[in-house]
């Protein structure tokens, strides 16, 4: 892991990733290769596949003055790239998203892009980050939904090489409910409340990103956090009827033509506490589909859960990790441990789908994401 770790930091200095419309930095001088040399050109390709082979890693530091920070994917050579939080990597590992700042008296935020590999000058894409904003699988575009604090919001894609904006959706403040593209990048599925709400369960909706009218999915306004996996389906946190007895919300599956809605979860915890506890909602898909990463929720309370994708059984991944993310070949979760919101950090780390050894990637760290 070491030594392809090392190839990224090479891939790094050198600019392989360069920043659209710029050019790439001077070669390491330890290769004693010219820049635009065959030698350099080489040397630059074989780090580029070991960067895409392995992965990288980013993550935020700092609780008041916020730091985003990459890594190669399992930990090592990790720098600081820019001021901001919770980062997003895109699938190709060549670019960052991430969040400014606060700014202004009522904590605006912009989202914000810059080269992975440095190099070049973080770039402003939007003003007035709401959450939440997400790549393109092809990692040509970003959505994200933008507004002012108390008004309207939309829902945007971005051209991450024009910067040009077009509005899919509107919506009152607050209203959207998360949103999530299709595996092969050409429809956006997301979640809008007709109306202001606490937690803002609405419908489903889903639109082609090149254009055209939305597609209503659901028509009971009881879902959020929609997530579309391979094969055609759909899961998304619904929120159940019953009483305080049970959970507020649980996974469900559905098709993109709004077909075949399925309860894929009935969670059970203590019901001394079922009051406090909200319940799961989905955080990743496997590339195959097989396997899914969920989140518990709650007062107080986050954890990560590995879902059968076939039978519903539930398994809490042991250590009080909280899940931001899993590797495309289902095997690794990515999450963090530990902190406490707004006074302390804890560590982000990786642990086996199946169970395992918890890994320490990063200390004093948290909101990692990864394109492993």
């Amino acid at each position: 892991m070491r030594s392809h770790a090392s190839l990224i930091l090479a891939a790094v200095v050198a600019g392989v990733l360069a920043w659209p419309g710029t050019s790439a930095a001077r070669p390491p001088g330890r290769t004693g290769a010219r820049a635009g040399s065959p030698s350099a050109a080489r040397a630059a390709t074989r780090a580029l596949t070991a960067t895409r082979a392995l992965g990288a890693l980013v993550f935020s530091r700092g609780l008041r003055s916020t730091s985003v920070w990459v890594a190669a994917a399992d930990g090592a050579s990790a720098r600081r790239v820019a001021a901001g939080e919770d980062p997003q990597i895109s699938a190709d590992g060549r670019l960052i998203a991430y969040r400014s700042r606060c700014h202004g008296s009522s904590c605006e935020q912009d989202l914000m892009l810059m080269p992975a590999a440095g190099g070049g000058r973080p770039r402003t894409l939007a003003h007035g980050l709401q959450w939440p904003f997400s790549f393109s699988p092809d990692s040509r575009t970003i959505a994200a939904v933008l507004g002012t604090p108390g008004g309207r919001e939309r829902l945007v894609v971005i051209d991450l090489q024009t910067g040009v904006q077009r509005t899919i959706a509107t919506g009152c403040s607050g209203c959207f409910g998360g949103l999530s593209f299709a595996p092969d990048g050409g429809q956006l599925v997301y979640a809008l409340a007709s109306s202001q709400k606490t937690v803002p369960y609405g419908d489903l909706y889903r639109v082609a990103v090149a254009g055209g009218a939305p597609f209503v999915v659901t028509h009971d306004q009881r879902a959020l956090d929609p997530l579309w996996g391979p094969g055609g389906r759909i899961v998304f946190a619904r929120r159940i009827s019953g009483t305080r007895a049970t959970l507020s919300q649980e996974l469900y599956l559905i098709n993109p033509e709004g077909r075949h809605l399925r309860r894929l979860t009935y969670t059970h915890i203590n019901p001394a506490i079922v009051p406090l506890m909200t319940g799961l909602q989905p955080t990743a898909w496997s590339a195959s589909g097989r396997r899914l990463l969920a989140e518990f929720t709650g007062t107080d309370t986050s954890y990560a859960v590995t879902v059968n994708v076939r039978t519903g059984a539930e398994r809490t991944v042991p250590g009080n990790v909280v899940g931001t993310a899993l590797s495309a070949d289902g095997s690794t979760i990515l999450g963090e441990i530990g902190g406490v919101e707004g006074e302390s950090l804890g560590n982000v780390v990786s642990v086996p789908y199946n169970g395992g050894l918890i890994r320490v990637l990063a200390r004093n760290a948290g909101a990692p994401d990864w394109n492993r």
